[in-house]
């Protein structure tokens, strides 16, 4: 992986364990890439630096990782993974929103998601939470192979 640095940005969230991860897996269908989970478990509420994603055309800042916690009920919903989760589940389809978890934001309506849609080695990809569901898997824009190579991508 690259050398990414962390900087606090948003603190007092929730610490992400192994049982939160466990549970978006067995919720999802899915396994997380070992390198998230442990990456996510020391940083979440970080933000990476370098912290800018290229997409397509476009340079795209990353924000924050997001906590994990289900059924979480405090002041900051907004970073975590399920408050997106439930945002996929109104804006796309079910058959593409369920091969979907959100990892981070462009802290716009972008959100950085592992794509499942192709198989258990998820890529990463960014979802527009502005499009309607008739756009559905049209507001996905691939990223990177990998979360490694996500990481790997990210500049100034």
């Amino acid at each position: 992986m690259a050398e990414i640095e962390w900087h606090d940005y948003k603190s007092g969230l929730p610490p992400v364990t192994d049982a939160d991860l466990d549970i978006l897996e067995e919720v999802r269908g899915v396994a997380l890439p070992p390198d998230y989970r442990s990456t996510v478990k020391a940083h979440f509420g970080q933000i990476p630096e370098p912290s800018v994603a290229d997409v397509g055309e476009a340079r795209i800042p990353v924000n924050a990782l997001f906590f994990v916690k289900q059924h979480f009920e405090g002041d900051d919903f907004s970073y975590n993974t399920w408050h997106y989760i439930e945002a996929l589940e109104e804006d796309l389809p079910p058959d593409v929103a369920g091969k979907l978890v959100p990892f981070t934001s462009d802290s716009s309506q972008g959100i950085f998601v592992f794509d499942y849609r192709l198989g258990p080695d998820p890529s990463v990809a960014l979802v527009d939470l502005d499009v309607t569901e008739d756009e559905g898997a049209g507001a996905i824009t691939q990223v990177a192979g990998s979360f490694a190579a996500f990481l790997d991508g990210l500049h100034d």
